[in-house]
């Protein structure tokens, strides 16, 4: 049997994240044919750039859960550019996956920066 899905993978900014410290929001959702079962628990799930499945919480990242097809985890720091995976398991095997690798706002702001040299107005 055939069955079309898409996998997307968004982020957005963390609600509560007063320290303003690029806190963000990962989702990554399948879409599917709608009459098929819903997803079951575990089956989209994250890992990190080691293969190791996100459950709970750590310095980098904190599991936020699994609504039907879709799976949420709230990376704290994006600075060290770790790779987060979202697989989607059917039997313990990966039928899709999808890549979030973040990306460091400070190094496009700089490189679109014009520099000035002291003494010098642009």
């Amino acid at each position: 049997m055939f069955s079309l899905a898409s996998l997307s993978v968004s982020s957005f900014s963390a609600d509560a994240d007063p320290k303003g410290d690029g806190e963000v929001i990962l989702e990554c959702s399948l879409w599917r044919y709608t009459g098929l079962q819903p997803c079951e628990k575990k089956s989209v799930c994250w890992v990190d750039e080691k293969g190791v499945m996100l459950l709970n919480e750590n310095a980098e990242y904190k599991f936020l859960g699994q609504t039907n097809c879709d799976s949420y985890v709230k990376v704290k720091d994006q600075s060290g550019n770790s790779r987060f995976t979202c697989y989607v398991l059917n039997q313990n095997i990966i039928e899709i996956k999808a890549e979030y690798t973040p990306v460091s706002l400070n190094i496009i702001e700089e490189d679109q920066t014009e520099k000035s040299q002291p003494g010098e107005i642009k």
